[in-house]
C-alpha cells in the first residue's frame, strides 16, 4: 500500500529485521536512519506523510471488531494470515503513532474508533524485560501466533481490523545512552522532559510543541543506556513510529500482487526459521 514517496520504508524495515534477527547493529540500518532521521526537519518530512490509525479508520463502517495488539510490528502477521484457510487479508495500511510513541498517548486514538476494541496479546510488556537472544524472538513470535489464532477462532465471519498503538525498537540496546543533563527520562530514555527551561535544538531529538518533551531521533537514548536484551519505545525511529493495520474478512478482495508477496518463498522461509 506504500506509494513511491514512502517506498523507502520497505528497505528500512528489511534492514531493521535483518539487524534484529542477527542481534547486532548493522551499517545498513545506521545508514538508513541517518538518511531519514538526520535531524528534526528530515524526520518530520516523512512523519507528516502518514496518517494516524484513527484518521485511517474512523469512518470505516464496514469493520465490525477492532483487535489491539500492544507493541505490534509489521512483517510476521502477514505470514500467519496467509496460512489461514477461509479468511483473507484484504488490506494492509501503514499508519503512524503520535509522539511520544507510548501507550498512554496513543490508546485514546484506538478507543475513539469503537466501543468494540478488544486488547489481545501484549508484546510491549515482554519487550521491557531483560531477555536472552534468541529466546526473546521466539517469545514474541509465540505471543503474536497465539493472538492471531485466537482472533481467527473467535472471529465468526466478521470483518475485523488488527491495530496497534505503537511499535518497538530492539536496536537501542546496542547504542550508548546520551546521558543528557537537565532531563527526566521515560521509557529508558526514548523520550524525556526538560526539568527546567525549554529544550534547545539538537540533531539527536525531536522537540514537541510544549517545547519541553523531546523524543530520540536515532537509536541512542536520551538518558542512560538501555539494558542488553530489552526493547523500548517512545522515540522517533520508523519501527517505533509506524504501525500496521491489517483488515481481514471472509471475502477475497486483495490483489494478486499482494498474494504473491505473502506467499513468496523468501518471505515464507524467513519465518520458518523458528
Amino acid at each position: 500500500s506504500l506509494d513511491n514517496q514512502k517506498s523507502w520504508i520497505k528497505e528500512y524495515m528489511r534492514a531493521y529485521t535483518n539487524a534484529k534477527l542477527h542481534n547486532t547493529y548493522t551499517p545498513e540500518i545506521e545508514k538508513c536512519l541517518m538518511d531519514r532521521n538526520a535531524n528534526s526537519l528530515k524526520f518530520n518530512t516523512w512523519y507528516q506523510d502518514f496518517k494516524t490509525t484513527k484518521t485511517e479508520l474512523l469512518n470505516r463502517k464496514d469493520i465490525e471488531v477492532f483487535y489491539w495488539i500492544d507493541g505490534l510490528g509489521i512483517p510476521y502477521i502477514q505470514y500467519l494470515l496467509a496460512q489461514k484457510q477461509g479468511i483473507y487479508l484484504n488490506e494492509i495500511i501503514i499508519s503512524k503513532s503520535l509522539l511520544p510513541t507510548i501507550t498512554s498517548i496513543n490508546k485514546t486514538q484506538l478507543e475513539a474508533l469503537t466501543s468494540n476494541l478488544v486488547k489481545i496479546g501484549d508484546i510491549d510488556e515482554l519487550a521491557h524485560r531483560k531477555r536472552q537472544y534468541p529466546q526473546y524472538l521466539l517469545e514474541d513470535i509465540d505471543v503474536i501466533t497465539n493472538a492471531i489464532n485466537k482472533i481467527v477462532s473467535d472471529y465468526a465471519g466478521k470483518k475485523i481490523a488488527i491495530v496497534s498503538d505503537h511499535g518497538l525498537t530492539a536496536l537501542s540496546q546496542f547504542k550508548d545512552g546520551m546521558n543528557l543533563s537537565g532531563i527526566k527520562q521515560h521509557h529508558g530514555g526514548r523520550y524525556a522532559e526538560r526539568t527546567s527551561g525549554n529544550a534547545v535544538s539538537d540533531a539527536n531529538y525531536f522537540i514537541l510543541d510544549d517545547k519541553k518533551t523531546i523524543c530520540a531521533l536515532n537509536h541512542k537514548s536520551l538518558g542512560s543506556k538501555i539494558s542488553i536484551g530489552s526493547s523500548a519505545h517512545g522515540g522517533c525511529t520508523p519501527e517505533e513510529v509506524l504501525v500496521p493495520i491489517f483488515i481481514i474478512s471472509l471475502s477475497k478482495n486483495f490483489s494478486a500482487e499482494l498474494q504473491n508477496i505473502l506467499m513468496n518463498p523468501i518471505t515464507m522461509s524467513l519465518f520458518k526459521m523458528k
